[in-house]
């Protein structure tokens, strides 16, 4: 390189590992900063000699670019290894630019290297740290699937067990009351189908198939969940209201997802009313038209609201229930939501109202 002595110290002085070349590639300087880091002097480093200081893995990656850019005239820049005096290597960004002349020929190279070493390894701590990010939440949301699948199946499989237990307290009567029997025993069915259903319904979810929606009456499907959760109410001694309007047009949606929504509504006023003593344990379900489509309500004279969690309720794993795993709520809004509508509570004087809406066109 042309350059006087004193323009030598000069680029020696500067903290930065500079090296610079002819036209057709090769390196004819490097600067005090790169001799030292690689132990070498300037006529090791002459010509070709550079490429010694490579790593194994990135020198046909590094001479390829590097050709690229001497054959185009295009500037230069990669991430490359290159080892020190000890024999270590370290990260640089080496990167290379031409001069031209008036005739936009290039006359020289010119180019730097930056040491990368403590970027890169913060680079890698990160991308360890999102992949062990990454496991955990995997495993959450696998013990998430665990718990929203036990729970789904938990209700039908409670029914098939109470009516079956119902229809063979009929049986051991004297007379045997057959006819009470044989509609428990029905029940017992249909909530086994419908565990079914929800089996196939997750199988589907997890295949990404789209779950069968369709017209449907939403006060029949009402009915059908009061009917399912018929024992659960007398149990607990809840009387049951209904006001259903009748000029509701039809929703679109999937018959047992919606039944689980209202069956997890239910079961919720359930077990918000299983300790009041000091009133009416009763529950009400209101269909009417709204703007959005259809407004449904499940209203209740339970404990109402936990003031501390009422804006969290239908977040997963949140519960007042001393037994309750907090998931009932969270696959409600769920349901709702992938039907197009919205879900939300409110406070009653005595007891709440869960209400949601459901779109007639989605």
């Amino acid at each position: 390189m042309d350059c006087s002595e004193g323009t030598w110290q000069v680029i020696d002085a500067i903290p930065q590992q500079i090296w610079s070349g002819p036209p057709g590639g090769s390196l004819d300087f490097c600067n005090e900063q790169w001799r030292s880091y690689m132990g070498l002097t300037q006529e090791e480093l002459q010509g070709d000699g550079w490429q010694r200081m490579l790593h194994p893995e990135d020198r046909e990656r590094v001479l390829k670019a590097w050709g690229e850019s001497v054959a185009t005239g295009t500037p230069y820049e990669q991430e490359e290894r290159h080892r020190r005096a000890d024999g270590k290597y370290r990260w640089f960004l080496s990167r290379g630019v031409p001069l031209r002349d008036s005739k936009e020929r290039i006359v020289r190279w010119y180019g730097t290297n930056t040491d990368i070493e403590e970027q890169k390894r913060t680079g890698y701590a990160l991308q360890e740290a999102h992949a062990q990010v990454a496991r955990i939440t995997h495993l959450l949301a696998m013990g998430e699937l665990v718990a929203s699948i036990a729970h789904e199946i938990n209700q039908p499989l409670t029914a098939v067990v109470t009516d079956i237990s119902a229809g063979l307290r009929w049986l051991s009567q004297e007379p045997p009351n057959l006819q009470e029997a044989r509609g428990a025993m029905v029940v017992a069915i249909r909530e086994a189908n419908r565990a079914g259903d929800i089996i196939a319904r997750i199988r589907a979810s997890l295949r990404n198939t789209p779950p069968p929606m369709q017209p449907l009456n939403i006060n029949e499907v009402i009915l059908e969940a009061l009917t399912i959760a018929r024992s659960q109410l007398q149990g607990q001694s809840i009387t049951v209201q209904t006001e259903l309007a009748g000029d509701l047009p039809p929703v679109i949606g999937d018959r047992i997802r919606l039944q689980q929504l209202l069956l997890n509504l239910i079961t919720n006023s359930v077990a918000a009313m299983s300790t009041i003593s000091d009133r009416p344990r009763e529950l009400l379900i209101k269909s009417a038209p709204h703007p959005d489509g259809v407004l449904i309500q499940v209203q209740d004279t339970g404990t109402g609201l936990d003031p501390g969690q009422a804006d969290r309720i239908f977040e997963p794993f949140v519960t007042s229930k001393p037994h309750g795993i907090g998931l009932g709520l969270s696959i409600s809004r769920s349901i709702v939501e992938d039907h197009g509508g919205r879900l939300w509570a409110e406070q009653r004087s005595t007891g709440a109202i869960f209400a949601f809406t459901m779109p007639t066109d989605i």
